[in-house]
């Protein structure tokens, strides 16, 4: 089954001439934040052993891949670690557990997932409106200005949105590209399946962390980027000119929501939530509009996104998310 169903080619906005109240606005984010909230668990389900590949086939192989792969990175330190001469061996025989034991933990599981839709992602903008998924506009006008420190950081993010895609054709994801927090989980992952006290495990953390201070995660190039360039609200948010990556990661931080969640609401009918995310960060409503048609996102917001403020839309993001659901 494809991954995107019929959103891409549904309406922009689905108009109520009804005003919109908090209330109605706080129930149809509620009902959206537990279908966020259950993904993880499904996708485990699904992921397990035997289980047809229902939840979205390209999606759920792409997942399957890059634990493994990421397993295969953890045991690689530690048999370097170790200098094993079976190290192949050792990588073999531990990588399904390992890769088990990573997506237990529904953060990095989320986080994963969402790195495979944000390609499905853009490879259908890429299909649907040509928008490359490496050279956006925006990068494009950065390494060719006359600001050095501008360009070297656009082409930063170049290589490392080029380095992206290569690694998800090849469904790998090394360790030193997770998020920090994220990053720790993969490493007690690891520990755990080692033993405790395991010599070899601590001494292969210690490598990884050294190997990653020397790369920055592809995400905190986008995130300098974003912070170390004069781009104001209307170019960060469009996906058009931004490209989908950095549009996420702009969308992520002016509204103080999680980028993985973000990406997973674009796929599910549950488009209030990026529809008040840009709201909140201070984009204008027909604004919202375009990128959600742009994205393929056919939105029900019981009413006119223009009778909701910023703040309150920040209101109702905050709720949500203090109610845990």
């Amino acid at each position: 089954m494809g991954c995107y169903g019929e959103v891409m080619n549904g309406p922009a906005l689905n108009h109520n001439p009804a005003v919109p109240t908090a209330s109605t606005m706080r129930d149809a984010l509620s009902s959206g934040a537990v279908t966020s909230a259950s993904a993880a668990p499904v996708l485990r389900h699904l992921l397990s052993p035997g289980d047809p590949a229902t939840f979205c086939d390209a999606a759920l192989a792409q997942v399957r891949g890059i634990l493994s792969d990421l397993a295969r990175h953890l045991l690689a330190a530690r048999a370097e670690a170790a200098d094993m001469r079976n190290a192949l061996t050792f990588i073999e025989n531990g990588e399904r557990a390992l890769a088990g034991l990573l997506a237990n933990d529904d953060a990095l599981l989320s986080h994963i997932h969402a790195l495979a839709l944000e390609t499905i992602l853009t490879e259908r903008l890429q299909a649907t409106v040509a928008l490359d998924p490496v050279v956006s506009p925006l990068l494009q006008d950065f390494i060719a200005s006359d600001d050095g420190e501008a360009a070297g950081l656009a082409m930063e993010v170049l290589a490392a949105q080029a380095r992206f895609g290569q690694q998800q054709q090849r469904m790998e994801l090394p360790p030193g590209e997770l998020p920090d927090d994220l990053f720790l989980k993969a490493v007690l992952a690891m520990r755990a399946h080692a033993g405790a006290g395991d010599i070899d495990a601590q001494s292969a953390e210690s490598l990884l962390r050294e190997q990653r201070r020397g790369h920055p995660a592809r995400l905190v190039l986008i995130e300098d980027f974003i912070d170390g360039t004069s781009l104001d609200i209307g170019e960060r948010l469009s996906v058009g000119r931004a490209g989908l990556a950095i549009f996420l990661s702009a969308l992520a931080l002016a509204s103080g929501q999680e980028r993985s969640q973000l990406v997973l609401s674009l796929f599910t009918r549950d488009s209030l939530y990026p529809a008040l995310a840009m709201r909140a960060s201070g984009l204008e409503p027909d604004r919202v509009e375009r990128q959600l048609a742009l994205l393929g996102v056919a939105p029900c917001t019981d009413g006119d996104l223009a009778d909701i403020a910023p703040a309150e839309a920040a209101m109702l993001l905050a709720n949500r998310n203090a109610s845990g659901t």
